[in-house]
């Protein structure tokens, strides 16, 4: 498994996520002109505020985007190392995980793909492990096969 594609397509996979937020974001821009023009009173009032929470709620939910695509772009230049470390693609007996950034379950060239922060507890659990050692999280093992 090639670990600077998969980090090309987590950051495609942020690219896109992050697309879609400042696509709504602007509806919610254009929404908010469209309102503020057509109505008046109690009603108007409810609706800005109603869309003003909904503009906060995504304009965080963008700058966690952000924050993990600078995560991700930082790891471009790690080297590999003999132990797990942030960007260190980790190939167990059950599964494969990828130390970055919490994107979650990726698909990637017919594989599953946990895709981790190095702060989430099974990051952490990995952290400093080497090949053939064996992590238990919540009472699962796992034998490090490859780290790369």
């Amino acid at each position: 498994m090639n670990k600077r594609e998969l980090l090309d397509h987590c950051i495609g996979i942020i690219e896109e996520k992050t697309s879609q937020i400042e696509r709504a974001l602007q509806e919610l821009r254009e929404g908010a002109e469209s309102e503020s023009k057509s109505t008046s009173g109690d009603k108007h009032e409810t609706g800005r505020a109603m869309m003003h929470l909904e503009q906060e709620q995504l304009m965080k939910q963008l700058g966690e985007w952000r924050n993990q695509m600078q995560q991700l772009v930082g790891l471009k230049n790690v080297t590999p190392q003999p132990n797990v470390h942030s960007g260190s693609l980790v190939t167990t007996d059950r599964g494969i995980f990828f130390i970055s950034t919490a994107i979650g379950k990726v698909q990637w060239k017919d594989q599953t793909v946990f895709v981790i922060s190095p702060q989430s507890p099974i990051g952490k659990a990995f952290l400093g492990k080497k090949e053939k050692e064996v992590v238990t999280f919540q009472q699962t093992s796992y034998t490090i096969l490859e780290i790369d």
